[in-house]
């Protein structure tokens, strides 16, 4: 199914979802943020990459540049609509789902899975430097896929 970016440029439509998101976190309504944040915020998974923002816009008939791609995915995240995720290697993955939450890294292809909350659990954690506090964990387990098994047998 086609993934349709919805932009707001008659006065007199209803704003569209993202147009909303946008004024909730205080950010300047303009048609690339509104472009990516219905995109975001349409779609049925959480993660995704900047390419994949990309290609989906292009579908649908919007040319945003990559720099503004990634710079409006930076100010989402700066102002918490969404979350960076820290992943090795690969392009930056972002993730909509901003409560607590940890993933699976699929490093061959650059994939990440949630993992719930209560499905990690910690016995102990570290004190933190005087003038700070712990204001989240992120969790991020990679993994690899399992090779044939070894019989131990030489060929």
């Amino acid at each position: 199914m086609q993934q349709e970016a919805i932009l707001q440029t008659d006065p007199c439509r209803p704003a569209t979802a993202g147009a909303k998101l946008l004024d909730g976190a205080g950010l300047r309504s303009t048609r690339p943020r509104r472009a990516i944040a219905d995109i975001l915020f349409g779609r049925s998974y959480y993660h995704f990459t900047a390419d994949e923002i990309f290609a989906v816009a292009a579908e649908t008939g919007q040319r945003l540049s990559m720099a503004t791609i990634y710079n409006t995915l930076n100010e989402f995240a700066a102002h918490g609509l969404i979350r960076r995720l820290a992943t090795a290697g690969g392009p930056a993955q972002f993730d909509i789902g901003t409560g607590d939450h940890h993933h699976f890294h699929v490093e061959a292809d650059n994939r990440v899975i949630d993992i719930e909350p209560e499905e990690i659990a910690f016995a102990r954690l570290p004190e933190p430097p005087q003038g700070y506090r712990i204001a989240n964990i992120d969790v991020m387990i990679r993994l690899e896929p399992v090779g044939p098994q070894s019989t131990g047998e030489i060929a």
